[in-house]
């Protein structure tokens, strides 16, 4: 009787290197989105002196960021995909940086948001970094890169009042711009995305892809917020020629790139179009929104009121004691 053997074929997980170098909820976000996903290694790679705390089963490495140093290549080298957490508006030469380092340890796909605005210094665009990302792939064959628009962060704007809306006193700075259309994703929304990314290797190879979103208006968000809240906010009205008067006013906002249908800006390919990441909505977003500021106004109640039952019992100890 003959005896067929056979293998269960055993998938290796793919090796993810995430740099952490700013945006640190998005870090946080992804990784665990990548260890629940199952399918991925997931590493950090954080400088000497980083005190920052990963989740459980996170491999961390450290060094220097000195410089491409052979410590800093023997770091990385092994892994397969590299994510950049590089963000803001000053960070786009950085981008570059963490790009030549991945090309020079053997690294195959570099991935990397897309979080700062146009700058008019050339050597801090995103044209100018993707121009010479193209450079270093033509150069260095084996090496890819991938970068992810990522709109505006609606959950973070909010969170931070970066759009100039304050949910909590009803509060709206209104702009010029008011009624225009942004471009406006989360940053959960950003992580499926990337993963969405990670998981096709032959899409959007050395090019930009764009976050698609949701494309939604300051008054849109206002009005939602007013339905959920059973209030009317109150707002200032700010112009251009104020703009520069006021710490208020982020340029930002006020980018093209985050302005109207990518469509009608020519910005293809819209990652929606071709991989499917799920959908987002306004009401979904300011839903969730509205239950963590609840959430944090009742942890604050909670520990004021703690705070003063101590005084209240320190006080009358000092009077029993007196």
């Amino acid at each position: 009787m003959l005896v067929k053997s056979i293998t269960k074929e055993v998938k290796t997980p793919c090796k993810v290197l995430v740099w952490v170098y700013g945006q640190q909820r998005l870090v946080h976000s992804l990784i665990d989105s990548l260890m629940e996903d199952g399918n991925y290694q997931v590493a950090v790679l954080v400088g000497y002196r980083s005190n920052l705390i990963f989740r459980n089963g996170t491999r961390i490495l450290r060094t220097n960021f000195r410089g491409i140093t052979d410590d800093l290549i023997s770091s990385i080298q092994g892994h397969e995909i590299l994510v950049s957490s590089v963000g803001g508006h000053i960070q786009m030469r950085q981008h570059l940086f963490v790009a030549k380092v991945a090309a020079v340890a053997g690294i195959r796909r570099y991935i990397l948001p897309e979080c700062a605005s146009e700058r008019s210094d050339h050597s801090t665009s995103k044209t100018q970094l993707t121009t010479q990302l193209t450079d270093l792939a033509i150069l260095i064959p084996s090496f890819s890169w991938t970068a992810i628009a990522c709109g505006i962060w609606l959950d973070v704007a909010l969170a931070k009042h970066r759009i100039f809306i304050d949910t909590l006193n009803h509060h709206v700075c209104c702009q010029e711009w008011s009624q225009q259309s942004l471009t406006m994703t989360t940053m959960a929304y950003t992580v499926s995305g990337f993963i969405a990314v990670m998981k096709k290797p032959n899409f959007a190879v050395n090019q930009r892809v764009y976050l698609r979103g949701m494309e939604i208006s300051q008054s849109d968000i206002i009005t939602e917020l007013e339905r959920r809240q059973h209030v009317v906010y109150t707002g200032l009205v700010i112009n251009s020629d104020e703009r520069a008067q006021t710490s208020l006013i982020s340029t930002v906002m006020l980018n093209d790139e985050h302005a109207g249908p990518y469509r009608q800006e020519c910005r293809t390919p819209v990652l929606e179009d071709s991989l499917h990441i799920g959908s987002i909505t306004l009401e979904s977003v300011i839903e969730q929104h509205l239950q963590e500021q609840c959430k944090e106004l009742h942890s604050e109640a909670s520990t004021a009121l703690t705070s003063a039952a101590d005084e209240t019992g320190s006080i009358s100890l000092e009077l029993a004691m007196s």
